[in-house]
C-alpha cells in the first residue's frame, strides 16, 4: 500500500511538471486556458480564499505581493498585499464606513476633501466647475425639495428664503428685506436713533390776548444732529424724519401776569393740538416770571411737523427770551 502511494504521488509531480503551463479544476475536464497558470470554472461552485480576521491578515511573515485573503472583521472585505500595504481589494480605500450608524467618513480623518478640486485647503473644499451663475458649487434641500442654503458659482448665496446681494455695500449700510426673500444694501437716510433738538427764543416773544395760538418762535438752535428743526421766521416747527416715539419738552417764562391769568401752552401735530399746558395766576397780580412748561411723548409718523404755541385769556403778556427762560427739547426714542 505505502509503495502504491509512493508511486501515485511521483506520477503527479512528474505529471505536474509535464504540464506546468497550466492547471486545469473543472468538473468535464477541459484544459487551462492558455494565459492562465491555473484555470478553475464551475457553474454551481465558487473559488474560497482563506478567511480570516484583521489581526491573523497582519500576522502574515512576509507575505508574497498580490497575496489575496478575506477579512472577515473590522471593515470586513478581500484584500491584497501591494508589496507595502494591505490594500481593499479594488484599489485603495480612503473612506470609512460605522455600519451600525450610517457614518461615512475619511479613513484618515485627518484627510482634506475636495470635491472638483485635487489641492482641497480646508476639510471639505468645494471648487465650481463655473465662474457664472449658470451652476451651482453647493446645494441643500430638504425632503420635499425645498432649497435650505445654495451657493452659486458667481458668488450668490441663498439661505431658505434669504437670497444675499453678490456686490459689497458701502460703509455704514445694512440689509434689508423687502419680504419676499430678497436682501439689499441700503443706506439711512440719517441717524435717527441719535436725534436730538435744542433751540429756545432769541428775543422776547408777545403774547396778546385771544382764542388764537400763537406760534412760538423758537428761532435759536443750540444743536440740532440732522437739521430737522426748521427756526426760519413763521416756520419755527420740527419735521419728524422717521416713524418712531419723539419725547417732547417745552417750557416758557410769561410776565407780567394780570389778576386771573391763564397761559396755556400748546403741542401740535400736523395742525391738530394734541397737548396743553395751562399756567394760571389767581386773586392778584405779579410781574414775576413763572414757569410753564410741557412733557410728552408722541408717536409719530415720518413726515409729520410738531409745532409749538402760546395763547392767554387776559390782557397780554411777554415771553422772556434767552436760553434761561424757555427752551424747547426733543430727543427721537425709537420705534
Amino acid at each position: 500500500m505505502k509503495n502504491t502511494l509512493v508511486v501515485f504521488v511521483v506520477l503527479m509531480i512528474i505529471a505536474g511538471n509535464a504540464f506546468s503551463q497550466g492547471v486545469s479544476i473543472n468538473a468535464v475536464g477541459n484544459p487551462p486556458d492558455a494565459s492562465a497558470m491555473l484555470d478553475v470554472s464551475s457553474t454551481s461552485k465558487g473559488l474560497l480564499v482563506p478567511r480570516m480576521t484583521q489581526a491573523q491578515r497582519n500576522a502574515i511573515v512576509g507575505p508574497a505581493t498580490s497575496l489575496l485573503i478575506y477579512q472577515t472583521d473590522a471593515t470586513p472585505g478581500y484584500y491584497y498585499w501591494d508589496g507595502a500595504a494591505w490594500v481593499p481589494f479594488g484599489g485603495s480605500c480612503y473612506w470609512d464606513r460605522d455600519a451600525v450608524n450610517g457614518y461615512l467618513f475619511p479613513l484618515t480623518l485627518t484627510d482634506k476633501v475636495g470635491i472638483g478640486t485635487n489641492s482641497p485647503g480646508a476639510m471639505l473644499h468645494i471648487k465650481g466647475e463655473t465662474d457664472d451663475n449658470s451652476a451651482y458649487s453647493l446645494m441643500t434641500d430638504n425632503n420635499s425639495g425645498f432649497n435650505l442654503f445654495s451657493v452659486r458659482n458667481d458668488g450668490e448665496i441663498s439661505f431658505k428664503n434669504y437670497t444675499f446681494p453678490i456686490p459689497d455695500g458701502t460703509a455704514n449700510q445694512y440689509l434689508e428685506t423687502d419680504g419676499s426673500g430678497n436682501l439689499s444694501w441700503t443706506s439711512p437716510s440719517s441717524s435717527p436713533d441719535l436725534e436730538a433738538v435744542s433751540v429756545y427764543m432769541g428775543s422776547d416773544q408777545a403774547i396778546a390776548s385771544g382764542v388764537s395760538v400763537k406760534l412760538l418762535t423758537f428761532n435759536t438752535e443750540v444743536y440740532d444732529d440732522n437739521n430737522n428743526f426748521d427756526n426760519s421766521a413763521g416756520n419755527y416747527s420740527y419735521t419728524c424724519p422717521s416713524d418712531g416715539k419723539y419725547y417732547i419738552n417745552v417750557a416758557i417764562k410769561p410776565y407780567p401776569l394780570p389778576l386771573n391769568t391763564c397761559v396755556m401752552l400748546v403741542i401740535s401735530v400736523n395742525g391738530t393740538p394734541l397737548k396743553y399746558m395751562y399756567g394760571q395766576q389767581a386773586n392778584v397780580a405779579s410781574t414775576v416770571a413763572s414757569t410753564v412748561d410741557a412733557t410728552d411723548i408722541l408717536q409719530c409718523s415720518a413726515g409729520d411737523v410738531i409745532t409749538f404755541g402760546c395763547r392767554t385769556n387776559v390782557g397780554s403778556i411777554t415771553l422772556y427770551g434767552g436760553r434761561w427762560a424757555n427752551t424747547l427739547n426733543i430727543y427721537r426714542l425709537g420705534d
